[in-house]
């Protein structure tokens, strides 16, 4: 029982994510507000946002306490889904075709291979500063680079999904249900010492059982959605 903690403002495993997305709803009306005030279109709004964060590295006291690193470090993706909704922006069409993207995925695959530092999970998780994953000097830069490279990994991605609908389509409504019940069942098979000794044929059925999963959990009949606030925004700047 030593290993279990009551965490009251540190939330964690998939909880951070649930608490972030309520400080970006809370965020995002603000940051519009304010752009309507200032002028400032979304490029401003994405690089500011995107300074904040690199700066907030150098901040020892932002880390795992509220999940601020990580709401700091994610919110110019949650700025960038927002206004590519509401612009009607496509997304794929940046790739010429899906050739490329799959080029751009191999060689980034090479990158992780390369410079696994790069991709560590201090840096991906977004939750330490700069001191506390070895990056005081470079920590700035890593991150940026690492910006650069998911933001062409996340077009990748979509220049390879199909533009009709298919059999699993519908899932894509799903992700947050899946998301949070998937947390349930991942710390069952831990309970369960599932992972304890992972044996080839335990790796290999680990594919199935995601997809079982996904399945699964999207055909179960509970829906989450953001603030009403974005919507009516979303809504008003469609008309305008």
């Amino acid at each position: 029982m030593d290993q279990y903690q009551f965490l009251t403002f540190q939330p964690a495993y998939i909880y951070w994510y649930l608490f972030a997305m309520f400080a970006w709803s809370l965020m995002l009306p603000a940051v519009l507000q304010l752009a309507r005030f200032t002028k400032l279109g979304v490029g401003h709004i994405v690089v500011i946002s995107v300074l904040i964060a690199l700066v907030a590295g150098y901040v020892e006291q932002i880390g795992w306490m509220f999940s601020l690193s990580r709401i700091l470090v994610f919110f110019p993706f949650f700025v960038l889904g927002y206004y590519f909704k509401s612009q009607g922006w496509k997304i794929y069409q940046a790739f010429p075709n899906r050739k490329i993207a799959v080029s751009v995925m191999m060689i980034v695959a090479l990158m992780m291979w390369i410079w696994p530092n790069l991709f560590q999970f201090g840096l991906l998780s977004g939750a330490n500063s700069y001191s506390k994953i070895g990056l005081t000097d470079t920590g700035p830069i890593v991150r940026l680079v690492l910006y650069m490279v998911q933001c062409v990994m996340i077009v990748a991605f979509f220049t390879l999904v199909p533009r009709k609908p298919f059999l699993f389509s519908h899932l894509g409504t799903k992700t947050l249900t899946i998301y949070i019940l998937h947390g349930f069942i991942v710390k069952g098979l831990v309970a369960a010492a599932y992972f304890n000794e992972l044996t080839v044929e335990r790796v290999l059925l680990l594919p199935f059982l995601a997809f079982l999963l996904v399945v699964v959990l999207g055909r179960v009949p509970l829906r989450f959605q953001l603030s009403r606030i974005i919507f009516k925004n979303d809504k008003h700047n469609q008309k305008t």
